[in-house]
């Protein structure tokens, strides 16, 4: 399989260039596609000197990281890339990573016909010749370089339309094991080109209207309903220095993941799946509440960094936002339901198996 890296950067050179030396120390000589969204830090020249086949593509200014990604897949899908893999810029990846993910990718045909669409929401049982197209793999994410802590292996959905970082937070040698996920972790994301092919034949695979957080579960829900499945490989180890690029906890993490998993749940959720979760996002404030005074769960995170009252006035930012882009969402998801092929049976299997309760969502 011809592999392809995409990195997407903006004014961090020092990480780029400690990404890009391991690809090159690696020794599997990928295609490195490294997309700029117009930085002043010389990034570029530096891109340049420490991966001298890169392709480095320059944007004109900061057009945020999902219109920076698609402007990279569609540059390696042009040069005959087979399986892409979609790289954070604060990442260092282990040697023999990149074959790890191929060899996933091509444990069951992608080229099994996908079933026809589904014309309802209603479905009892699956359409004649539903079947799961390997198509996405999840890195071993370890957190910090050199950790010894996992900082994903691939993401839990949840009833409210989050993703939740499966395995985070456990010793290294605890996810040992190959197994289903729901959807890789956006820091190392693997895809094949015939997913992306069939998921967006429009080239927007990262939805654009995101701009950043949430884009890969987005993208994952939609490569779901249209039949793809997504395994873990624990042999391909990417070692991250989360909120390198962005962040940790920060008031941009707050605003965008409060719009942004709203716009997830409109577009993608089934109907009923979709009422529950519009029903527990208006819960949700009441729950990070009492995660916050108790010091538990992604709002006391937030809260340690954040003044309560400020968090409170960026997330209700994000959910007024959320409804005021909702008619576009909507049309969105016309198209997307209309070309489903996932059964109401397996979504209620993913949620069961590949899921995370409500209140473990807000909680842990």
């Amino acid at each position: 399989m011809k592999v392809a890296v995409v990195i997407v950067n903006y004014d961090r050179r020092e990480l780029l260039r400690e990404c890009l030396a391991s690809l090159e120390a690696g020794g599997e000589a990928p295609l490195v596609v490294v997309v700029d969204n117009g930085s002043v830090d010389g990034s570029p020249e530096a891109a340049r000197a420490a991966c001298p086949a890169a392709q480095v593509l320059v944007l004109p200014h900061n057009t945020g990281f999902s219109h920076a990604y698609n402007v990279g897949l569609r540059r390696a899908l042009a040069l005959g890339a087979e399986g892409v893999l979609v790289l954070n810029n604060d990442t260092r990846v282990a040697p023999g990573a990149l074959a790890a993910l191929a060899a996933a990718a091509e444990l069951v045909p992608a080229a099994v016909a996908a079933p026809p669409a589904i014309e309802s929401d209603d479905l009892a049982e699956p359409p004649s010749g539903e079947t799961r197209r390997i198509g996405m793999v999840a890195a071993r994410v370890v957190l910090g370089v050199d950790g010894t802590t996992l900082d994903g292996t691939g993401q839990r959905i949840t009833l409210d339309g989050f993703g939740k970082l499966e395995d985070a937070g456990r010793p290294l040698d605890a996810a040992d094991a190959p197994r289903e996920t729901f959807c890789p972790y956006g820091a190392a994301a693997f895809f094949r080109r015939e997913l992306l092919e069939d998921v967006a034949p429009d080239g927007e695979w990262f939805d654009e209207d995101f701009r950043l957080y949430c884009e890969e579960l987005d993208l994952g829900w939609r490569a779901r309903l249209r039949g793809w499945g997504c395994v873990y490989a624990p042999g391909a180890v990417v070692y991250h220095q989360r909120g390198g690029t962005a962040g940790q906890y920060s008031e941009l993490l707050g605003y965008q993941t409060s719009r942004n998993t709203v716009w997830n749940v409109l577009k993608n959720y089934p109907r009923w799946y979709a009422a529950r979760a519009l029903l527990l996002t208006v819960l949700r404030p009441l729950v990070l509440l009492v995660g916050l005074l108790a010091g538990k769960g992604p709002a006391s995170k937030f809260g340690a960094r954040i003044p309560p009252t400020r968090l409170a006035a960026v997330m209700l930012r994000g959910w007024r936002d959320s409804l005021l882009g909702a008619p576009a969402m909507l049309r969105k998801r016309r198209r997307i339901q209309a070309r489903r092929t996932a059964s109401d049976e397996e979504v209620g299997r993913w949620f069961r198996e590949l899921g995370e309760p409500f209140l473990g969502g807000l909680l842990k």
